[in-house]
């Protein structure tokens, strides 16, 4: 697996295109740069922090991987266009669930989109989780939006963009439990004022099978 050299952090550099770069070597031999954006932009800088952040969430593991059967050389970022443009095509560009999908694959996105398809591991999926924590999500969105993280790998098994055994570890990586530390709960639903109700009943179509 692709790792820095000697388990350092890579080194933000400039680039002769005048771009920022990152570079990561691999135990296979050879090494593999990402651009991040122009020279010390702060888009550049946020990239790279995001790297950082990859890497002391995974011990050392860098955001570029190799794979070696489907999808090879996929990375997340070019896999969740790939089920966006699918979605699109089979429910509509305006579809209300692509906003759940958006919102539920941004951090994905911010954490792994350079990272290879093929070798998001549950430990992945698992620093996406607690980064959402962190993010103030309550708990049944956060269990709601990784069902469609793992709803996409899925879809991808038969479009072999991935291989099986990456959505079959996805689907052990659980949510969160009532009462798990350290996670929100939602507030409770209130009842309905009395008031608000009769005001709302005027507008209310009528019951089936209702008489007078």
């Amino acid at each position: 697996m692709p790792r820095t050299k000697k388990g350092t952090p890579p080194s933000y550099r400039q680039h002769a295109s005048n771009q920022t770069v990152v570079t990561f070597h691999l135990v296979t031999g050879g090494r593999r740069d990402i651009l991040l954006g122009p020279w010390d932009s702060p888009e550049s800088r946020t990239e790279y922090a995001r790297i950082l952040t990859v890497l002391n969430a995974n011990s050392g593991r860098s955001p570029v991987e190799t794979a070696s059967s489907a999808g090879e050389g996929l990375t997340v970022n070019e896999l969740i266009l790939a089920f966006w443009k699918d979605a699109e095509r089979r429910h509509g560009e305006d579809n209300k669930e692509l906003d759940q999908y958006r919102y539920s694959l941004r951090p994905l996105k911010e954490l792994y989109g350079h990272h290879l398809a093929a070798e998001f591991t549950p430990k992945c999926l698992k620093a996406v989780r607690q980064r959402v924590v962190e993010l103030g999500w309550c708990r049944s969105v956060i269990n709601r939006r990784l069902t469609r993280i793992r709803t996409m790998f899925g879809w991808a098994v038969p479009e072999e963009l991935v291989p099986p055994s990456t959505a079959h570890g996805l689907r052990e990586v659980k949510g969160f439990q009532k009462g798990d530390k350290n996670v929100r709960e939602s507030p409770p639903v209130e009842p309905a004022f009395e008031g608000d109700m009769l005001a709302a009943l005027p507008h209310c179509p009528p019951c089936p099978g209702a008489s007078g």
